[in-house]
């Protein structure tokens, strides 16, 4: 009887660690997901990092994926050298990075290049204008 008692107390024992250490995965993907969203949000409402994105056609975005899949590799090469700091900070740029890209390929899709003197937003804005006049 007493080897049952002890068996059940290591298990739920066992389980609460498993529920401490997954509490702690979610929290430091929600962190990650926070620092997208503040960068997205920061490069969206910044025409100057907008422009650094679009300025050379293809090349940036090609750079910054290149870069982030780097990273990945980086990463999953090297997990097991890595400090727990070194690991975080690097998860924590990564998380910048998408950020950047995201923002950058929203304000692509949504505004055509997402600058202000883009051909496409010109001649959608006229249109819409050339709309609400008549």
């Amino acid at each position: 009887m007493q080897d049952l008692h002890n068996d059940t107390r290591s298990m739920s024992m066992a389980r609460s660690s498993v529920t401490i250490f997954m509490q702690q995965v979610y929290l430091w993907m929600t962190a990650a997901l926070g620092v997208t969203a503040v960068t997205a949000y920061f490069t969206a409402s910044s025409p100057a990092l907008l422009a650094l994105f679009f300025v050379n056609g293809l090349l940036m975005p090609i750079l910054l994926m290149v870069a982030i899949f780097g990273l990945v590799i980086y990463l999953s090469a090297a997990i097991h050298k890595l400090s727990a700091g070194a690991a975080t900070g690097f998860f924590l740029l990564y998380s910048a990075l998408m950020g950047f890209w995201l923002s950058a390929r929203v304000q692509r899709r949504i505004r055509g290049t997402g600058l202000p003197g883009d051909r496409r937003n010109v001649r959608r804005h006229e249109r819409v204008r050339h709309d609400y006049q008549a």
